[in-house]
């Protein structure tokens, strides 16, 4: 049986595809980082503001971000936000798009960092609450054999890489607050 207690007791090494990277990479991964706010709502790479803040983002390996962290992301994206109207080149702009840009709020990252949270709280404390049959339904879990639900250690696996995204996010925010938008940026 699944509980907390071999949750929290289980060791293991974080998968490859968890890693977090610092800086943009892109090739394979997923890039996150802020961008300039400016009068006509779409991001110039020719704006030197932008790559420098670049330097604050952090990459995601693809699949390792398929697995956690778009399952938030498709719930809550805006179709209306005027960046995701602007910049959505290669899709419709209404949904969350795997390959493309996808653009947030910071206050919008916020309420996803809180519902990772919960989350969090949910897998630690009752993994078998109806809250997280959607996180199960959804997710792709394409780097283990079984459901992680049925390892504790796969489970602490996402508990970890949870924490640090979030820790690494709000830093990222924090050290960029004249920006108030992200960019999640398909491979």
């Amino acid at each position: 049986m699944l509980n907390e207690s071999n949750i929290s007791n289980a060791t293991y090494e974080l998968p490859e595809e968890l890693e977090i990277i610092e800086g943009w990479c892109g090739g394979s991964n997923i890039d996150i980082y802020p961008i300039k706010d400016n009068e006509e709502k779409f991001v110039s790479w020719d704006d030197p503001d932008n790559e420098r803040l670049r330097k604050y983002g952090i990459s995601i390996d693809e699949d390792g971000f398929a697995d956690t962290v778009e399952f938030f992301l498709e719930r809550y994206f805006d179709a209306n936000l005027i960046w995701n109207i602007n910049n959505h080149v290669n899709c419709d702009g209404t949904s969350y798009e795997h390959y493309g840009e996808n653009y947030y709020t910071y206050k919008t990252l916020n309420e996803i960092l809180n519902s990772i949270e919960r989350t969090i709280f949910l897998l630690e404390t009752n993994i078998e609450s109806p809250e997280l049959d959607s996180y199960f339904n959804n997710f792709h879990f394409k780097h283990y054999d079984e459901h992680p639900s049925k390892d504790p250690r796969k489970i602490k696996d996402y508990i970890e890489f949870y924490k640090f995204f979030i820790t690494r996010m709000r830093k990222m925010m924090s050290d960029v607050s004249e920006s108030e938008i992200i960019c999640f940026s398909g491979p």
